[in-house]
């Protein structure tokens, strides 16, 4: 109820910092180093660093404070660009509770990214997949076409059918319209 109240006022970053603040402090330290190193790999930049001093014992509000390259000045985590903090609640969504992950649904994932950055996502989203399944929705039309195609799926939203898109295809091109 308290995320939904959050969510519901506009505070959604409130949640991303505890969730944040979770795997920074209550997991294994590899977990949130592999987070860390996800989260560059994804963003192209090796200089991102994620800190905080903050105790939730003692206070009620947490800070992150992040810095983009090495030069850069530590800011708080809710000056980053939207498109930087989608990235960073889809990974934090992969790395918390894995025990209870089994099956991801994301909607348009790929939205207010850039090109380079959603294939890099996706190429992380790919090896979690290995331990649970992941539907994601898009129109971007790049990523349908780099995925394979027994992983793409067309649903039809008139007859409320899904189907593989592999025996779409004719000559190696698709029939109809995705």
């Amino acid at each position: 109820p308290q995320i939904k109240q959050k969510i519901k006022n506009r505070e959604s970053a409130t949640v991303l910092r505890n969730r944040l603040y979770s795997l920074y402090r209550h997991s294994d330290p590899s977990r949130f180093k592999s987070f860390l190193e996800d989260l560059r790999y994804v963003l192209g930049n090796e200089q991102i660093d994620i800190k905080t001093t903050s105790d939730m014992q003692i206070e009620s509000d947490v800070i992150f404070l992040v810095t983009m390259t090495a030069k850069d000045s530590k800011k708080d985590i809710g000056l980053l660009g939207s498109g930087t903090l989608q990235i960073i609640e889809i990974l934090i969504n992969l790395y918390a509770n894995r025990a209870d992950l089994s099956l991801i649904l994301l909607d348009e994932p790929d939205s207010h990214i850039h090109r380079s950055i959603q294939k890099r996502l996706f190429e992380v989203l790919t090896r979690f997949a290995i331990d649970c399944q992941i539907f994601l929705t898009t129109h971007n039309e790049s990523l349908v076409k780099e995925t394979p195609m027994e992983s793409l799926i067309h649903l039809d939203g008139s007859s409320k059918e899904y189907r593989a898109i592999q025996p779409m295809l004719q000559n190696g091109r698709f029939r109809g319209i995705l």
